[in-house]
């Protein structure tokens, strides 16, 4: 474990496996740590955490993940249900964590969900962190290629504030909640959050269809896009690249549009740099060629048995558009944003199963049981007839 001195005080970086075991001591001895993460997503294809942070009251610690990849030392203090581990906006850390280093996480309070429920309009982390303590946090290092070593003074600097601040931060919104009668709310939705898990999807065949315009181009230069989308990922994959780093979607669409089989015209088109046709030109011609002359291809059906499509009835569009009226009229009475009051998919549960009781809202299982306490009645009400009780 070496300690490097940033800003005014003590940053303990550690890079060894030695140093992790020490640091996993040391947090056992804590109630309370604050956590954050920096990945590589921003440079490189495939994603990993290259930096873990843990600020406890009375130190910061920067674990270097590329140089000691087993986490598994620290798995029983995020396990630990007695250590809060506070983040802020903890969505993407924690499915890191549990998806590259099989962390389970219990006892979160994400001071972004917070602010959110107290109806914080700024909830950025420099925005709140100015705002209560008056302190200014440079951002500058923001887009950051965390998997380059060796860090620079700077990298550490802007790591190590990104938890230093937040069991403080903790406190101060934690005393709000209770002030607004809002803590039974937030402590369900941290529950909620800390149990979310990764999800493998598999590669999306039309995935090149969610490039904006799209979808209006004539087939024959969809053809054209989707060659140029497929040898786009496969060129950023084997360059560990994000795909928009090898050439932007506004670049593909431009491509596809003019179709053509030679750089006449192709060379015009901004992000098509000379760099780009000088290492990738034959390929990209080779990927217009090819989704002119097999023209657009839809996935092969499976024999897997669809699931029956959902009857979405006039009736349920009704209640949920009275229901969508509701919660944005209580989340403007509460002056927080309307999906702390319900999420338009949960206003959709509601819409397609109607319940007709507090028992039968209580079974569904995404509302939760502050909303049942805070908001049910109303919500029967506007299921039964449009009018909310209060």
């Amino acid at each position: 474990m070496t300690e490097r001195r940033i800003l005014t005080s003590s940053v303990k970086v550690i890079d060894t496996e030695g140093g992790l075991g020490e640091l996993a001591a040391l947090l056992a001895e804590t109630t309370e740590l604050a956590v954050d993460t920096e990945s590589n997503s921003f440079y490189n294809y495939r994603e990993k955490v290259c930096l873990l942070q843990v600020s406890t009251p009375k130190a910061d610690y920067i674990v270097d993940t590329l140089a000691v990849p087993d986490l598994s030392p620290l798995e029983p203090v995020f396990a630990d249900a007695e250590k809060q581990k506070v983040f802020h906006a903890a969505e993407n850390d924690i499915l890191l964590l549990k998806k590259h280093h099989a962390f389970r996480i219990r006892n979160v309070f994400d001071t972004l969900l917070a602010a959110q429920i107290l109806g914080y309009r700024e909830v950025g982390l420099a925005a709140l962190v100015g705002r209560l303590f008056s302190v200014r946090m440079d951002k500058a290092e923001q887009r950051s290629d965390w998997s380059r070593r060796p860090l620079t003074e700077e990298q550490i600097a802007y790591a190590v504030r990104d938890t230093r601040y937040l069991i403080r931060l903790r406190d101060h919104l934690k005393d709000e909640l209770h002030g607004a009668n809002r803590i039974t709310a937030a402590e369900e939705e941290f529950l909620r959050l800390a149990a979310k898990e990764p999800i493998e999807r598999p590669p999306d065949p039309l995935a090149y269809l969610r490039i904006k315009g799209a979808r209006a181009l004539p087939p024959e230069k969809r053809g054209v896009l989707q060659a140029l989308f497929e040898w786009r990922d496969r060129t950023a994959q084997e360059l560990d690249r994000p795909p928009f780093r090898v050439i932007s979607n506004e670049a593909l669409m431009e491509l596809a549009g003019l179709a053509s089989t030679t750089w006449d015209n192709l060379g015009r088109i901004r992000g098509v740099t000379p760099r780009l046709i000088a290492r990738f030109g034959d390929e990209i011609l080779t990927a217009i060629r090819r989704g002119l002359e097999e023209g657009e291809k839809r996935p092969p059906r499976t024999d897997r048995k669809r699931r029956p499509r959902e009857i979405w009835t006039d009736e349920m569009e009704a209640r949920f558009q009275r229901l969508r009226e509701w919660r944005n009229r209580r989340s403007q009475a509460m002056n927080v944003e309307p999906f702390i009051v319900a999420s338009s998919r949960m206003l959709e549960t509601l819409a397609r199963e109607a319940p007709d009781s507090l028992d039968a809202l209580r079974a569904i299982p995404e509302i939760g049981a502050w909303r049942v306490q805070d908001y049910g009645e109303e919500i029967l009400a506007v299921l039964k007839d449009g009018h909310p009780s209060r």
